[in-house]
């Protein structure tokens, strides 16, 4: 990685297109020898293309030294600003031979260079690309008013809006500060307010952005309060009411409406949580429901072997007790909702005493998924059915499997 020495802008023409070129400069050192190359450049569309570029997080972008000897230009997606405003110092002012070369290709463009002052060459190739896409861009450069005219916004207000807005900067120039923003512009042109009121309306950001002029007049600069309001907002517009009506938007008393949206608040979630509690009950009864009637089918469906039995639980207590005591998940994990909704079916082995030995679960294809014993182990090895178990299973299986995998078919 280079930190370069300098930087220094290049105009150049290839194709009959205008280009800036950024090119990097850095001394010897023991390492390299000095050197120098191109690593940016826009044309006088605005496109931007990069090459021998690395970006650090900490630092902006650097030289890749790895990458001198490639000479392709690269598409900037993401425009290099730590590059350009950060460690690029635009040293060089736009001079007579940058302006031979841009009015070679535009002749028009002359009348721009002659209204403008002393400027970085950056600067001066940033105006041509606003002039290409609106010529009117000569008038603001000759009025001295060089960042409007590089201004986004401006070049997308109708032609009366930017003539009122150049109107209202001739007849206030003598109290006409250069640096004010269009924003500005428009906030004092408009009557909102006097250029005070707007710079203590931008200088109150609560939450980090300026909030709505309307609000800020009526309640005033008290950022405990805009805390206030935002709640009682947030409660409001969650409670149903239309947010961009002025009654809701601007109460007389942001104490009082915010009490009042609260209680509401309370009631509303109150109600939501009782509903909630209810639709948990129904869905637990219809899986209750959907499990017995597919549970019953397989009431008689029981192998024996080995003293051991292989049946299907009949209720969701049994499946409880049977988990517990083989330290299973079978509750916890909803296998009796995907029982009830035949994506599994589950079969349990016990001893002839009724003690629960393992369990196995049946995919729909018939496939045993998972076959497990205590699970109360710390190696996986310890957790596998034994071999009575595995034989119990398998006779299950050969007697009931197929009706297994024809009872899971859902209907399309």
């Amino acid at each position: 990685m280079i930190k370069a020495g300098y930087y220094e802008d290049v105009i150049t023409v290839e194709d009959g297109l205008l280009f800036r070129t950024v090119v990097a400069h850095w001394a010897a050192t023991r390492h390299r020898d000095s050197g120098c190359h191109a690593v940016y450049r826009i044309d006088e569309n605005g496109k931007e293309y990069c090459r021998a570029l690395m970006y650090n997080i900490y630092c902006g972008y650097y030289i890749d030294e790895d990458d001198l000897k490639d000479r392709k230009w690269y598409d900037v997606y993401s425009s290099p600003d730590h590059f350009k405003y950060g460690h690029y110092e635009q040293l060089r002012s736009f001079g007579e031979t940058d302006a031979e070369r841009i009015c070679r290709v535009h002749p028009d463009f002359k009348y721009v260079v002659q209204k403008a002052g002393e400027m970085p060459v950056a600067k001066m190739f940033n105006i041509l690309i606003a002039w290409k896409k609106n010529h009117n861009v000569e008038l603001l450069v000759g009025a001295n008013l060089d960042y409007l005219a590089l201004n986004k916004s401006f070049a997308k207000l109708t032609k009366p809006k930017q003539k009122a807005v150049l109107n209202f900067i001739r007849e206030n120039s003598e109290a006409f500060v250069n640096n004010w923003s269009l924003a500005k512009i428009n906030f004092v042109m408009n009557k909102k307010g006097s250029p005070q009121d707007f710079d203590a309306w931008q200088k109150f950001r609560p939450c980090g952005k300026v909030v709505d002029y309307r609000w800020f007049k009526k309640y005033g600069p008290d950022r405990n309060k805009f805390i206030l309001y935002s709640d009682y907002m947030r409660m409001a517009e969650y409670c149903g009411h239309d947010m961009k009506e002025d009654y809701w938007k601007y109460p007389k008393s942001i104490k009082k409406a915010h009490d009042k949206a609260l209680e509401q608040y309370r009631l509303v979630i109150e109600a939501e949580a009782i509903a909630a509690k209810k639709a948990r009950a129904k869905e637990a009864r219809e899986k209750e429901r959907n499990f017995k009637k597919f549970a019953e089918a397989f009431s008689k469906s029981v192998s024996r072997a080995c003293g051991l039995v292989a049946y299907i639980p009949q209720t969701f207590g049994k499946v409880s007790d049977h988990a517990k005591a083989l330290h299973q998940c079978l509750t916890y994990a909803d296998y009796t909702g995907k029982m009830a909704k035949r994506d599994c079916l589950l079969v349990f082995i016990s001893d002839v005493a009724g003690k629960s030995v393992a369990t196995a679960e049946i995919a729909p294809n018939g496939n045993v998924v998972q076959f497990y014993a205590d699970e109360d182990r710390e190696e996986a090895e310890d957790m596998k059915p034994t071999a009575e178990a595995q034989t119990v299973l398998d006779k299950w299986l050969k007697d009931f499997g197929k009706d297994a995998v024809k009872a899971m078919k859902k209907v399309a």
